[in-house]
């Protein structure tokens, strides 16, 4: 019965720690307790911020870059995503910008990913395009035949 309780009473605590924390973190208060002042975003400020980014010397800051223009939907960053994936020297920046561009979903974003998938100087790179644009369902001929089993 002892062992029973050893076990109930944390699992019983760590529940109503993690029922509470929500409520905690979401608190519109700083720790003067005083209302937190909530400021619109300027999402074109942003956008101009995570461009830069996409020219930074570290991989992981234009990866990262790129994954919230694509997330955030910023569309003023195509061109900037349209260099990454064409020159940059980290493969992952380079599918990063891709999948951004797929985010976006804009008439630009498109044109550039279906001509990365047929020019992209890296194969890893334009062959993750066509996947892209496959899952996106537009009516491109990939050019990989696979072989159906039945």
């Amino acid at each position: 019965m002892n062992i029973r309780k050893m076990f109930v009473v944390p699992a019983v605590m760590a529940v109503a720690l993690a029922v509470s924390m929500p409520a905690r973190a979401n608190d519109p208060t700083d720790r003067s307790g005083k209302p937190a002042s909530h400021k619109p975003v300027d999402w074109k400020k942003l956008g101009k911020r995570y461009a830069e980014n996409l020219r930074s010397s570290c991989d992981g800051v234009r990866i990262s870059a790129a994954n919230y223009i694509g997330e955030y939907r910023l569309d003023g960053a195509v061109g900037d995503l349209v260099n990454v994936l064409v020159s940059d020297p980290n493969e992952g920046a380079r599918f990063a910008a891709a999948l951004a561009l797929v985010q976006l979903g804009n008439e630009d974003a498109n044109e550039a990913l279906d001509r990365s998938a047929k020019e992209n100087d890296n194969a890893a790179v334009a062959q993750f395009c066509r996947s892209l644009i496959f899952a996106r369902g537009d009516n491109f001929t990939l050019p990989v035949r696979f072989a159906v089993e039945e």
